[in-house]
C-alpha cells in the first residue's frame, strides 16, 4: 500500500456486526469488510462486562487464524500473539482483554515499512479473522475497533507469520537446520517460545554459511533495550501476570529499524516481509 497522494484523515471507530460464533467451544469468526485499508484491528473480549486478564485470555482462547482471499498469513496461539505485539509495543500491557492486529510499523526506517505499512483489500476477495474458544471459556462478547481509511489499495508489503515447531527435548547444543524457505521474501524475525525461558541462554544464526548472529541471550536482549522503540524483554527478566516467566525469546534482526537490515535469504514463529503480486491477477 502506497500513502494516498491526497492525505485524509484516518477513522477509528468499531465496526459492528461482523462477529460470529462467540462463546465456549466455538470459532468466532470475524469478517472484515475488505473495501478499506487498515493500519490496525483490535478484538477486544470481555466476560459479563469486564474485560479478562492476560492469563484468562491465553486459558480461554486458542487458535487464532487470518486469511486474505483464502490464503493464509498468520496462525498463532492467543498467548504467541500477545508475546508477540507487547515485544514490539512495549507500552501495550496485555491484561486488557485485547487481541492486536498491528498492520503497521511506522517506526521502521525503509520504503517497504514506511511508504506501504498497511493492509489495502483492494485486490481481495475476504479478509477473515478465526479466532478458537477452549470448552472452558466464558468470554461472552467479542467487539471490534479498527484505524482505517475509507479509500481501498492494494496490500502491497506485509508481514506474514508462519509458525514452524521443531522437537527441542535435548540439554546442551540443538541445531534446527530445516527452517522454511520463502524465495520471495525476507526474515524480520524469529521468535522463540520456551517452557522455561531461561532454559535457552545462547543462540546463533547461520545463513548460507554466514554466521549472522552468535550471542547470549542476555547480550541479545541489551541490544533490544537500546531500540527505538524499545522492545520488551520477554525473558528471566520480566514476569507474566500470573507471575511466571513469560517464555518467549526474540531474534529481532531489524532491531535498529531499517528495514533493509532484515536478510534477503531465500530461506519458533517467522516473520516474513512479502510483497503480493496482486497485479498479476488479472493477467
Amino acid at each position: 500500500m502506497v500513502f494516498a497522494q491526497q492525505n485524509t484523515s484516518p477513522t477509528r471507530r468499531e465496526i459492528p456486526g461482523i462477529v460470529t460464533g462467540t462463546g465456549a467451544s466455538q470459532t468466532a469468526v470475524i469478517k472484515v469488510p475488505f473495501n478499506a485499508t487498515y493500519s490496525w484491528l483490535e478484538v477486544r473480549c470481555t466476560i459479563a462486562g469486564a474485560a479478562p486478564t492476560r492469563v484468562q485470555m491465553e486459558a480461554m482462547l486458542g487458535e487464532v487464524r487470518v486469511n486474505l482471499s483464502g490464503r493464509n498469513v498468520q496462525t498463532l496461539s492467543a498467548k504467541q500473539m500477545i508475546a508477540i505485539e507487547e515485544f514490539y509495543n512495549s507500552g501495550i500491557i496485555a491484561d486488557t482483554g485485547v487481541l492486536l492486529f498491528n498492520m503497521e510499523r511506522l517506526w521502521m526506517l525503509g520504503f517497504s515499512a514506511q511508504n506501504e505499512p498497511e493492509w489495502g483489500t483492494l485486490a481481495e476477495t475476504s479478509f477473515e479473522i478465526q479466532i478458537d474458544q477452549v470448552a472452558a471459556s466464558t468470554i461472552d462478547l467479542i467487539r471490534v475497533y479498527a484505524k482505517y481509511e475509507s479509500t481501498a489499495s492494494e496490500i502491497g508489503a506485509y508481514i506474514q507469520r508462519v509458525r514452524v515447531s521443531p522437537p527441542v527435548t535435548a540439554i546442551g547444543h540443538r541445531f534446527i537446520s530445516d527452517l522454511p524457505r520463502f524465495e520471495d521474501g525476507f526474515l524480520y524475525a524469529l521468535h522463540i517460545e520456551c517452557s522455561v525461558a531461561a532454559n535457552l541462554t545462547d543462540v546463533r544464526f547461520t545463513a548460507d554459511n554466514v554466521e549472522l548472529l552468535n550471542l547470549p541471550v542476555l547480550m541479545l536482549n541489551r541490544d533490544y533495550l537500546r531500540s527505538t522503540p524499545r522492545r520488551t524483554i520477554q525473558n528471566t527478566t520480566r514476569t507474566a501476570s500470573d507471575g511466571t516467566t513469560s517464555g518467549f525469546v526474540h531474534i529481532d534482526f531489524a532491531s535498529r529499524n531499517y528495514d533493509s537490515d532484515a536478510p534477503t535469504i531465500h530461506n519458533i514463529i517467522m516473520e516474513i516481509g512479502r510483497k503480493e503480486p496482486s497485479k498479476l491477477k488479472s493477467k
